[in-house]
């Protein structure tokens, strides 16, 4: 079949299913919950780790909120560890889920040379120039969210599901 040509979102659908059946709509997704799940367990834990500890140094209490500069850089630096773990695993996932073969053999092969294994990171410093301003940006504003549903509520530290509906919360007179 000729999957590299598929005009349209319908084309596609119908396509999958003609060649692969329901299945196909799934294929991959096993792979990436073995990969996700651990990678944001790690990515969170990480976070709050790094902004514990950052907090400590800078005499914050911890009580408190994340002041904004020190969750962008605790999220800076979570984004990177777990980008550079979870890499090797991101590129053998890419690569099982391209493979239109189910057969054992055509799997991918865990790479034995050291150049092969530098491989895995092929892409990485686009990952990283992508993800890690952007994990800074988010927790920064996740803890200025966080801080000002905290004012709102009386609190000195909020819930997390207060946190998320700081966005969404206006003050009266505002």
């Amino acid at each position: 079949p000729d999957r590299a040509h598929v005009p349209t979102l319908r084309t596609a659908f119908r396509k999958i299913a003609q060649y692969d059946g329901v299945r196909g709509f799934y294929r991959g997704l096993g792979l990436t919950v073995l990969v996700q799940v651990p990678s944001s367990g790690l990515y969170f834990t990480l976070y709050d780790a790094l902004a514990s500890r950052l907090k400590s140094a800078s005499s914050t209490p911890q009580n408190t909120n994340t002041p904004a500069h020190l969750a962008a850089a605790a999220g800076a630096a979570a984004r990177t560890a777990t980008t550079l773990l979870a890499a090797p695993l991101e590129l053998l996932r890419t690569v099982a889920q391209a493979s239109t073969s189910s057969s054992p053999s055509a799997r991918p092969a865990l790479p034995a040379s050291p150049a092969a294994l530098r491989g895995l990171y092929r892409g990485v410093s686009l990952t990283l120039l992508r993800d890690v301003p952007f994990s800074a940006a988010y927790f920064a504003m996740f803890e200025t969210f966080r801080t000002a549903a905290a004012a709102h509520t009386g609190r000195e530290r909020t819930d997390l599901g207060v946190a998320f509906g700081a966005a969404t919360v206006r003050r009266e007179g505002a």
